[in-house]
């Protein structure tokens, strides 16, 4: 499995950190993967371990105010603001895997 760190400005500015596991071979399709309140993306390793043994890329990132991403811990202005996060990060994905099927 190999691991790709990436980031990105949200669409006020804010530093949001994510993160990409991929299989050896080509992947079969990809899973974006978000964590729960609290967490961050990096406590799902072990979940991305199995996708990627199994032939799947995973994509992932820090929930505003969790992990590695920027903002006050914990805070999110809106619903609005994270489901602007989780658009980006689905962009991104199928930016980055433009041949696969990608999942949520």
């Amino acid at each position: 499995m190999q691991r790709e760190k990436f980031g990105w400005q949200s669409s006020d500015n804010l530093q949001l950190y994510g993160q990409m596991w991929k299989p050896e071979s080509k992947p079969k399709a990809v899973a974006c993967l978000l964590h729960g309140l609290g967490e961050h993306s990096g406590r799902y390793r072990h979940f991305a371990d199995t996708l990627t043994g199994a032939g799947y890329a995973v994509s992932s990132f820090d929930l505003r105010g969790h992990g590695q991403s920027g903002g006050p811990r914990g805070h999110s202005p809106s619903l609005g603001a994270i489901l602007s996060d989780i658009d980006s990060l689905v962009e991104k994905t199928q930016d980055h895997y433009q041949d696969l099927p990608v999942f949520m």
